[in-house]
């Protein structure tokens, strides 16, 4: 019995009465309406005698009822005082409990984080099962409890060795199995993917692992300090048991944050996760990124609730290498957009450094950018040999290093006033869409000076590898190193005020259908002068 079968006990207790008297009365009634004598050898006699039996048997049924309705009443009763008794003795261990996690006797707080939890459980699976929203509220606030030890004693504080080591074990615990009811695939834990989890702020001193999460909204690390690995692993939609709608975003924030290690980022099969927020994070020296095994969903932006033009958003003080493998539909964006670092437009921004190396491999239908106005320092390749990439722009960048790309199609790839030190190197298998290298520049080996180079073994050259480009826009760029152009078939070129400061080399591109190389010019090392380009 629910304690919500009261209200129903107690309209069964009138609708008894009711229908017994009408019963007895209806007995009566009908030979009197029907004119029947009542007289022993008279037609009314048996019909009245059936009907006083009938009413009896009904009466006897009803009064069966009646007794059972008052057994469901004691037996409510009962289940009233035994579950004020249960949630009686759940708010004493409670409190005895945080009163035990907050002293200073480390196996009593130890053994205190885990009644919190199995307490919290308790009310969890109630709230579950009876869809009881005040269970909800309690299973929350002991969550609230262990969450706000975890940011107390996280925090950087001058304590005694004995105590550090004391808050240390305590706060690892709590995460243990915080981790454990996060993890939607381990069946030996309650699920806590229902609630807030808020550890924002948090020193963390020890290493942090949170395993196949399945609500990653629910999860507040945003502004943590993580001295040491940070492991992230997404469990895919499909297992989540979660009651939240099947198109809504999720989105794992890790904004503000500090990193002194290692951060991993993953999923398992068929993960999908909406947005990846690194806004404003910084990666001490040597540290290192790396998000693999995910498939990106279209997150709607809270302001226009249009997709969003990032599912990866990173800058700050990047690490010292950044790896994205096996993603789909993922659109990268390393550093900060120009738009937030110039919101009046003032066109004043100067450029900003960006360290470490990236390296993209096997993600299809995805995107790269970095936005304008920025040095990058470190190597970018972008090895996706058998897949389809939609998008690279690196647009007014300084890149100091070579650039080495490599996929199956690209959809579109811009270079507008960008300038390369080491070279570009593109290898796609089948097409090229659009290459945009607008008012570009093109070094060798960093300078304009071709004085004791090897122009034909130059890593610093750029090469151009494809079946066919629809659009190769190169107006107004200046190439000091060697341009490769191997290319079956180019739909339109258009290389218009182009300066090739050494002769570009053609001759493994078949046709050009389309071009235009007004005031194009190459220098001739013979003839030691500029002279105009013309269709090869």
């Amino acid at each position: 019995m629910q304690p919500g079968d009261r209200e129903y006990i107690k309209k069964n207790n009138h609708q008894t009465l009711t229908i017994s008297a009408i019963s007895v009365l209806l007995a009566f009634s009908v030979p009197l309406w029907l004119n029947l004598p009542f007289k022993k050898d008279e037609m009314g006699a048996p019909i009245l005698q059936g009907l006083l039996t009938v009413s009896g048997g009904l009466v006897l049924l009803l009064t069966f009822m009646e007794n059972r309705r008052k057994n469901d009443i004691d037996e409510l009763k009962n289940l009233d005082e035994s579950i004020q008794k249960l949630h009686t003795n759940r708010h004493e261990r409670n409190t005895k409990s945080i009163e035990l996690m907050f002293s200073s006797n480390t196996p009593a707080a130890v053994s205190a984080v885990y009644s919190l939890c199995n307490i919290a459980d308790e009310w969890a699976n109630e709230a579950t099962n009876s869809e009881n929203e005040n269970s909800h509220k309690e299973a929350q606030s002991i969550i609230n409890v262990l969450c706000t030890y975890i940011r107390e004693y996280g925090k950087e504080q001058e304590n005694p060795p004995q105590q550090e080591i004391y808050n240390k074990l305590v706060c690892k615990t709590i995460l243990e199995e915080l981790s454990n009811r996060l993890n939607i695939l381990d069946k030996g834990y309650s699920k806590w993917n229902d609630y807030k989890i808020n550890l924002k702020g948090t020193t963390f001193t020890f290493p942090i692992e949170l395993e196949k999460i399945g609500n990653t909204n629910n999860i507040d690390i945003s502004e943590c300090t993580f001295k040491d690995n940070l492991r992230i692993t997404i469990a895919a939609d499909k297992n989540s048991d979660t009651d939240s709608n099947e198109t809504e975003s999720r989105v794992l924030s890790l904004e503000g944050c500090v990193f002194n290690s290692s951060v991993s980022i993953g999923g398992n099969v068929g993960a999908e996760i909406s947005e990846i927020n690194l806004q404003n994070t910084h990666f001490k020296e040597k540290s290192r990124l790396k998000v693999c095994n995910l498939s990106f969903k279209d997150s709607p932006s809270p302001s226009t609730s249009e997709p969003s033009t990032h599912s990866i958003y990173i800058h700050g003080t990047q690490p010292h290498e950044m790896v994205f493998s096996d993603l789909s539909d993922a659109a990268i964006v390393v550093g900060q957009k120009y738009d937030s670092r110039d919101p009046n437009n003032s066109g004043a921004i100067q450029y900003t450094t960006i360290q470490g190396n990236i390296l993209i491999e096997q993600c299809d239908d995805t995107s790269f950018e970095i936005p304008d106005r920025h040095t990058f320092n470190g190597e970018i390749n972008i090895f996706c040999s058998q897949k389809n990439i939609n998008e690279i722009k690196m647009n007014d960048c300084i890149l100091k290093k070579k650039v080495i790309i490599k996929a199956a199609n690209i959809k579109e790839m811009g270079f507008t006033d960008t300038k390369f030190n080491r070279g570009l190197d593109t290898d796609c298998s089948e097409k090229i869409e659009t290459l945009t290298a607008c008012d570009a520049f093109f070094y060798i080996n960093g300078s304009i000076s071709h004085q004791g180079v090897d122009l034909i073994n130059s890593k610093s050259k750029v090469t151009i590898k494809t079946k066919y480009i629809t659009l190769l826009n190169l107006n107004g760029t200046n190439f000091y190193t060697p341009l490769i152009l191997e290319v079956t078939e180019i739909e339109k070129m258009e290389a218009r005020e182009t300066k090739f400061h050494v002769k570009p080399d053609l001759s493994k591109t078949k046709t050009i259908k389309n071009h235009d190389f007004l005031n194009c010019e190459y220098y001739d090392s013979n003839q030691k002068k500029y002279i105009p380009l013309t269709h090869p």
